[in-house]
Protein backbone atom coordinates (compact mmCIF):
# COMPACT_ATOMS: atom_id res chain seq x y z
CA UNK A 1 0.00 0.00 0.00
CA UNK A 2 2.76 2.01 0.83
CA UNK A 3 4.71 1.72 -2.46
CA UNK A 4 1.97 2.40 -4.53
CA UNK A 5 0.86 5.61 -2.06
CA UNK A 6 4.66 7.26 -2.76
CA UNK A 7 4.30 6.15 -6.48
CA UNK A 8 1.26 8.65 -7.01
CA UNK A 9 2.71 11.16 -5.18
CA UNK A 10 5.86 10.88 -7.44
CA UNK A 11 3.63 10.57 -10.70
CA UNK A 12 1.34 13.94 -9.66
CA UNK A 13 4.54 16.32 -8.57
CA UNK A 14 6.04 14.82 -11.73
CA UNK A 15 3.45 15.87 -14.46
CA UNK A 16 3.44 19.06 -13.54
CA UNK A 17 7.52 19.27 -13.16
CA UNK A 18 9.71 20.58 -15.97
CA UNK A 19 10.60 16.80 -16.25
CA UNK A 20 7.37 15.71 -17.59
CA UNK A 21 6.35 15.11 -20.87
CA UNK A 22 3.62 17.75 -22.29
CA UNK A 23 1.19 16.83 -25.26
CA UNK A 24 -2.05 16.52 -26.64
CA UNK A 25 -4.31 13.76 -26.01
CA UNK A 26 -5.70 12.75 -29.17
CA UNK A 27 -8.00 9.72 -28.87
CA UNK A 28 -7.07 6.11 -30.66
CA UNK A 29 -10.98 5.42 -31.48
CA UNK A 30 -14.62 6.57 -31.38
CA UNK A 31 -17.39 4.78 -31.16
CA UNK A 32 -20.54 6.27 -32.60
CA UNK A 33 -24.03 4.61 -32.61
CA UNK A 34 -27.28 5.73 -33.43
CA UNK A 35 -29.68 3.48 -31.01
CA UNK A 36 -32.96 4.36 -29.93
CA UNK A 37 -32.93 4.59 -25.86
CA UNK A 38 -36.32 2.94 -24.24
CA UNK A 39 -37.90 3.14 -20.83
CA UNK A 40 -39.19 -0.22 -19.39
CA UNK A 41 -41.79 2.28 -17.37
CA UNK A 42 -42.49 5.84 -16.42
CA UNK A 43 -40.89 7.68 -14.32
CA UNK A 44 -43.01 9.06 -11.23
CA UNK A 45 -42.44 12.46 -11.45
CA UNK A 46 -39.88 15.03 -13.56
CA UNK A 47 -35.84 14.72 -13.24
CA UNK A 48 -35.43 18.05 -11.07
CA UNK A 49 -31.58 17.38 -10.41
CA UNK A 50 -29.35 14.62 -11.80
CA UNK A 51 -25.57 13.68 -11.55
CA UNK A 52 -23.53 10.95 -13.28
CA UNK A 53 -24.39 8.71 -11.10
CA UNK A 54 -28.14 9.43 -10.15
CA UNK A 55 -31.01 11.47 -10.59
CA UNK A 56 -33.87 12.92 -7.88
CA UNK A 57 -37.56 13.37 -9.39
CA UNK A 58 -39.77 16.38 -8.36
CA UNK A 59 -41.39 13.66 -5.81
CA UNK A 60 -37.62 12.45 -3.89
CA UNK A 61 -37.77 9.45 -5.16
CA UNK A 62 -33.92 8.32 -6.13
CA UNK A 63 -32.99 6.40 -9.15
CA UNK A 64 -31.91 3.82 -9.95
CA UNK A 65 -32.01 3.30 -6.61
CA UNK A 66 -35.46 3.76 -6.12
CA UNK A 67 -35.47 5.60 -3.07
CA UNK A 68 -37.24 8.59 -1.38
CA UNK A 69 -35.34 11.40 0.13
CA UNK A 70 -36.91 14.13 3.15
CA UNK A 71 -38.16 17.15 1.62
CA UNK A 72 -36.42 19.05 -0.35
CA UNK A 73 -33.13 17.14 -0.78
CA UNK A 74 -31.21 16.24 -3.77
CA UNK A 75 -29.02 13.35 -4.51
CA UNK A 76 -25.31 13.89 -4.72
CA UNK A 77 -25.06 10.21 -5.06
CA UNK A 78 -26.47 6.96 -3.72
CA UNK A 79 -24.61 8.18 -0.12
CA UNK A 80 -25.21 12.14 0.27
CA UNK A 81 -27.70 14.20 -0.53
CA UNK A 82 -28.09 18.23 -0.16
CA UNK A 83 -30.54 21.24 0.56
CA UNK A 84 -29.11 24.84 0.46
CA UNK A 85 -26.72 24.50 3.33
CA UNK A 86 -27.11 20.68 4.74
CA UNK A 87 -26.45 17.91 4.11
CA UNK A 88 -27.62 14.31 4.69
CA UNK A 89 -25.66 11.10 4.77
CA UNK A 90 -28.77 9.10 3.65
CA UNK A 91 -28.06 5.65 5.31
CA UNK A 92 -27.96 6.57 8.38
CA UNK A 93 -30.39 9.48 8.23
CA UNK A 94 -28.05 11.65 9.92
CA UNK A 95 -28.28 15.84 9.18
CA UNK A 96 -25.37 18.07 9.10
CA UNK A 97 -25.45 21.88 8.42
CA UNK A 98 -23.07 23.89 7.93
CA UNK A 99 -23.14 27.53 7.63
CA UNK A 100 -22.46 28.08 3.34
CA UNK A 101 -24.33 26.48 0.51
CA UNK A 102 -23.45 23.10 -0.68
CA UNK A 103 -22.28 22.39 -3.95
CA UNK A 104 -20.97 18.48 -3.82
CA UNK A 105 -19.63 16.29 -1.13
CA UNK A 106 -17.66 13.06 -1.19
CA UNK A 107 -17.26 10.38 1.68
CA UNK A 108 -15.28 7.51 2.51
CA UNK A 109 -15.58 5.53 5.83
CA UNK A 110 -15.24 8.81 8.59
CA UNK A 111 -13.95 10.96 6.34
CA UNK A 112 -16.33 13.87 4.79
CA UNK A 113 -15.14 16.09 2.07
CA UNK A 114 -17.37 19.17 0.96
CA UNK A 115 -17.11 22.03 -1.73
CA UNK A 116 -18.91 24.83 -1.52
CA UNK A 117 -20.41 27.66 -3.84
CA UNK A 118 -17.83 30.61 -2.62
CA UNK A 119 -14.85 28.03 -3.54
CA UNK A 120 -13.97 27.03 -0.11
CA UNK A 121 -13.75 23.44 0.80
CA UNK A 122 -14.05 21.59 4.11
CA UNK A 123 -13.00 17.70 5.56
CA UNK A 124 -14.72 16.69 8.31
CA UNK A 125 -14.21 13.78 10.43
CA UNK A 126 -17.82 12.17 10.91
CA UNK A 127 -16.67 9.89 14.10
CA UNK A 128 -14.65 12.65 15.98
CA UNK A 129 -17.91 14.93 14.37
CA UNK A 130 -15.02 17.36 13.54
CA UNK A 131 -13.20 19.32 10.95
CA UNK A 132 -9.78 18.73 9.74
CA UNK A 133 -9.44 21.00 6.89
CA UNK A 134 -11.23 24.14 6.35
CA UNK A 135 -9.94 26.40 3.27
CA UNK A 136 -10.56 28.98 0.78
CA UNK A 137 -9.55 29.00 -2.67
CA UNK A 138 -9.34 31.79 -5.39
CA UNK A 139 -12.21 34.36 -5.46
CA UNK A 140 -14.85 32.99 -8.47
CA UNK A 141 -16.69 35.87 -10.56
CA UNK A 142 -19.01 33.13 -11.77
CA UNK A 143 -19.68 29.31 -11.45
CA UNK A 144 -21.91 26.39 -13.34
CA UNK A 145 -23.31 24.77 -10.32
CA UNK A 146 -25.30 22.62 -12.39
CA UNK A 147 -22.40 20.09 -13.39
CA UNK A 148 -19.44 19.76 -10.67
CA UNK A 149 -17.44 17.38 -9.96
CA UNK A 150 -17.42 16.20 -6.40
CA UNK A 151 -13.62 15.64 -4.52
CA UNK A 152 -12.15 12.21 -5.31
CA UNK A 153 -10.39 10.14 -2.59
CA UNK A 154 -7.82 8.20 -3.99
CA UNK A 155 -5.53 6.48 -1.35
CA UNK A 156 -4.52 8.60 0.81
CA UNK A 157 -4.96 11.66 -1.00
CA UNK A 158 -8.12 13.46 -1.92
CA UNK A 159 -8.00 15.42 -5.38
CA UNK A 160 -10.45 18.86 -4.94
CA UNK A 161 -12.03 19.87 -8.13
CA UNK A 162 -12.62 23.69 -7.64
CA UNK A 163 -15.20 26.39 -9.07
CA UNK A 164 -12.30 27.86 -10.69
CA UNK A 165 -10.78 25.25 -13.02
CA UNK A 166 -8.23 23.45 -10.80
CA UNK A 167 -7.25 20.39 -9.05
CA UNK A 168 -5.99 20.40 -5.87
CA UNK A 169 -4.18 17.57 -4.05
CA UNK A 170 -4.34 17.05 0.05
CA UNK A 171 -2.13 14.66 1.62
CA UNK A 172 -4.43 13.38 4.37
CA UNK A 173 -1.95 11.18 5.88
CA UNK A 174 0.45 14.26 6.35
CA UNK A 175 -2.32 16.69 6.56
CA UNK A 176 -1.26 18.87 3.79
CA UNK A 177 -1.48 20.65 0.04
CA UNK A 178 1.36 18.58 -1.89
CA UNK A 179 0.45 19.88 -5.76
CA UNK A 180 -1.93 22.53 -7.55
CA UNK A 181 -2.74 21.82 -11.10
CA UNK A 182 -4.53 23.97 -13.55
CA UNK A 183 -7.28 22.44 -15.76
CA UNK A 184 -8.69 25.48 -17.64
CA UNK A 185 -7.78 29.04 -17.48
CA UNK A 186 -11.40 30.89 -17.78
CA UNK A 187 -11.97 34.07 -15.87
CA UNK A 188 -15.73 32.38 -15.02
CA UNK A 189 -17.93 29.04 -15.79
CA UNK A 190 -14.88 27.44 -15.29
CA UNK A 191 -15.52 24.57 -12.68
CA UNK A 192 -14.28 21.25 -13.09
CA UNK A 193 -17.34 18.99 -14.56
CA UNK A 194 -15.85 15.54 -14.32
CA UNK A 195 -13.04 14.16 -12.53
CA UNK A 196 -12.16 10.38 -11.98
CA UNK A 197 -9.71 7.34 -12.43
CA UNK A 198 -9.48 6.19 -15.98
CA UNK A 199 -7.53 2.73 -16.11
CA UNK A 200 -5.22 3.99 -13.81
CA UNK A 201 -5.37 7.06 -15.19
CA UNK A 202 -6.41 10.56 -13.60
CA UNK A 203 -8.94 12.21 -15.79
CA UNK A 204 -10.13 16.20 -15.17
CA UNK A 205 -12.15 18.29 -17.49
CA UNK A 206 -13.47 21.68 -17.44
CA UNK A 207 -15.73 22.69 -20.12
CA UNK A 208 -13.07 23.87 -22.51
CA UNK A 209 -10.27 21.26 -22.10
CA UNK A 210 -9.18 17.57 -20.55
CA UNK A 211 -6.35 16.41 -18.86
CA UNK A 212 -5.33 13.02 -18.23
CA UNK A 213 -2.18 12.43 -16.30
CA UNK A 214 -0.04 9.31 -15.71
CA UNK A 215 3.46 8.60 -14.58
CA UNK A 216 5.55 10.97 -16.32
CA UNK A 217 3.04 12.10 -18.97
CA UNK A 218 0.82 15.15 -18.50
CA UNK A 219 -1.63 15.49 -21.52
CA UNK A 220 -4.18 17.72 -22.65
CA UNK A 221 -6.75 18.35 -25.35
CA UNK A 222 -9.05 21.28 -25.68
CA UNK A 223 -12.69 20.38 -26.74
CA UNK A 224 -16.07 21.50 -26.52
CA UNK A 225 -17.86 19.71 -24.10
CA UNK A 226 -21.40 18.95 -22.54
CA UNK A 227 -21.04 15.64 -20.66
CA UNK A 228 -19.06 12.94 -20.15
CA UNK A 229 -18.99 9.22 -20.00
CA UNK A 230 -16.75 6.43 -19.12
CA UNK A 231 -15.99 2.70 -19.71
CA UNK A 232 -13.34 0.81 -18.17
CA UNK A 233 -10.71 2.29 -20.99
CA UNK A 234 -12.51 4.55 -23.10
CA UNK A 235 -13.75 7.95 -22.00
CA UNK A 236 -16.85 9.64 -24.44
Amino acid sequence: MKKYYYLLITFLLLSITGCSTRQYYKPDRQHLQNEEVKLNKDLSSDIIFFTRDSATLKDGIVIPENKRLKNGFIALNSELAKKGNILLIIKENREIKFNKLIVQASKKGNLLAVTFSDNSFELLDLKKNRPILKNSFDTILGAERKFVAPPLFYKELIVIPTLDGKLEIFDIKNRKFIREIVVSKKDYFNNIIFLGVVNNTLIAASRDNIISIKPGIFSQQPYNIKHILVGKYDIY
